[in-house]
């Protein structure tokens, strides 16, 4: 059996410095490790999976494609308009 890591345990770190083009992930998260994955597999000239363990994994691409961003904020009428779509009907 696996080892298994408590919610506070598993962490994500992104670390990059201005020294480098270059920055890193290294997860503990399922999610982040899967959509990563996918992104390595797509990519695997920017994206490269550098290192693995039983619980994480540590990814290195262009730090400039690490995006920090306000969340988007609707308007009511957005709002409205959103709420009243129907999908797939």
């Amino acid at each position: 059996m696996g080892y298994v890591l408590s919610n506070y345990e598993r962490e994500t770190i992104i670390n990059y410095n201005d020294g480098d083009n270059l920055g890193s992930v290294y997860t503990c998260n399922k999610a982040l490790m899967r959509k990563l994955d996918k992104y390595c597999k797509q990519r695997p000239d920017i994206y490269k999976l550098v290192e693995k363990d039983e619980v994480s994994k540590t990814y290195e691409f262009p730090k400039k494609l690490v995006k920090f961003r306000l969340p988007r904020i609707l308007s009511k009428k957005e709002k409205e308009r959103l709420g009243s779509m129907t999908f797939g009907r």
